[in-house]
């Protein structure tokens, strides 16, 4: 998507000229495309600040490029000025570029992608996030929420509150991240994990309490089916499977949609592994479903489908 945008003023041709300002946000060179990344969902503004000028609000859309003209630009070097924000009028991305303006003259100052800066980005560290106990040689996903989804993230491991270990030097922020504990790790009770702006690490935010690794093997659920992919027909018969070790007792078996809990399956069902599920015909057809078995015993323990 390119949006260009051109600025121009024609009051009195010896005290003003001409300003043109190209945005490129589609651009596949550079760091991440972070703008072209976030356009179509959460920029819906451009605010373009002149000095000497006043500032001038422009509503964007996907596919739409924007000309505005605008008057009384002066003759010398100005600055201008580039915001995106979204709806609510937050800045998310910001740049600035020097440009001397001559009478009767266009300059045109460029705004490529991704010198963009990031604005007001927000981190929060969901999983773990104190109290957990990770078996050692396991595999867990570390998860966050973030307002700029396109910004790369830095992936630190604490303990006793100083750098243990860099699990990702740098991952794109999809909110969640695989981690492969490996067995030699040590045993604590001390452990934070950091999530930080690859661009800015003062940006960042951590377990709020420790968690635990240890040897000692841990309750856990695998859900093995639906697990991502699958087409199910309404009023059709599937089973839904998992596995499990060191879980005692029933498992609780749950349907998600967007990421919500949508239904009871079974309240209590026993832990055989598989349960047979009429799905009723009543359901809302729908792409984003996932299934969810949990321990009964312990909340904590479960699993669910790795993809819609």
């Amino acid at each position: 998507l390119s949006f260009a945008i051109v600025l121009t003023c024609f009051d009195k041709v010896e005290e003003f000229g001409y300003v043109k300002v190209l945005i490129n946000l589609n651009q596949s060179s550079g760091q991440n495309n972070r703008t072209a990344g976030i356009l179509s969902s959460a920029v819906t503004k451009i605010t373009i600040t002149i000095s000497g000028v006043d500032p001038v609000n422009v509503d964007v859309f996907p596919g739409q490029t924007v000309t505005e003209t605008i008057d009384g630009v002066p003759v010398g070097e100005q600055t201008v000025k580039i915001d995106l924000k979204d709806s609510s009028g937050t800045i998310l991305y910001t740049q600035t570029q020097m440009v001397n303006v001559e009478a009767g003259q266009t300059s045109s100052p460029s705004f490529p992608a991704d010198d963009f800066d990031a604005e007001n980005v927000e981190i929060e560290l969901t999983s773990p996030n104190g109290g957990e106990t990770w078996e050692l040689g396991t595999t867990h996903s570390i998860t966050w929420t973030t307002s700029h989804s396109s910004e790369n993230v830095a992936i630190e491991l604490y303990k006793n509150n100083t750098s243990y270990q860099v699990l990702s030097a740098a991952t794109a922020s999809t909110g969640s991240y695989n981690w492969n504990i490996a067995a030699t790790m040590d045993e604590s009770s001390s452990y934070k994990v950091r999530i930080a702006l690859v661009s800015d690490p003062s940006i960042y935010d951590e377990s709020d309490n420790s968690f635990s690794l240890t040897s000692t093997p841990q309750p856990a659920i695998t859900v093995t089916s639906p697990n991502g992919g699958e087409t199910w027909q309404l009023g059709s018969i599937h089973n839904i499977t998992w596995s499990s070790s060191d879980v005692s007792g029933n498992v609780k078996i749950e349907l998600y949609q967007g990421g919500s809990s949508n239904q009871i399956i079974a309240g209590t069902t026993s832990n055989s592994g598989s349960y047979s599920w009429t799905i009723p015909t009543s359901y809302n057809e729908g792409s984003d479903y996932t299934v969810r078995v949990s321990s009964i015993s312990d909340g904590t323990v479960y699993d669910e489908s790795d993809a819609d």
